[in-house]
């Protein structure tokens, strides 16, 4: 059996997602931070690209963390990664959630919604 689905139904469709992920997340109460390391010479600097989400002031719980192109090096090693990049980490319990209340259906409206959001642009979402 075959089922069209209309732009209109397809619009709802999403506009329901955002708010289911509007809804699990919670985008107000979540906060970002862009973590810091430290070259040879011990001197600090802030990864580029690198971006952890967390709820108050503790990283207990992560839903996200985001990977951006310039994050990786230019290693070889890190060829797979540059070119999935950027990549938003969900955490598990999310994607059970989302998994429970979409299939696989949510990832592509998943991707929108973070990049309206925050405004960082998503190429491949991966499960932490």
């Amino acid at each position: 059996m075959k089922y069209i689905i209309t732009e209109v139904h397809q619009e709802r469709l999403k506009n329901y997602m955002f708010k289911f992920f509007d809804m699990i997340f919670n985008p107000e109460d979540l906060r970002y931070v862009n973590f810091t390391d430290y070259d040879e010479e011990g001197n600090e600097y802030l990864e580029p690209d690198h971006y952890s989400f967390f709820y108050g002031d503790s990283y207990e719980e992560e839903p996200f963390e985001y990977f951006g192109i310039k994050y990786y090096s230019e290693d070889p090693s890190d060829e797979p990664f540059k070119q999935r990049a950027p990549i938003l980490s969900i955490s598990y319990g999310y994607v059970e959630q989302l998994n429970d209340a979409f299939g696989n259906a949510w990832k592509t409206p998943m991707k929108l919604w973070f990049e309206d959001t925050f405004g960082l642009k998503v190429k491949t979402i991966s499960v932490e």
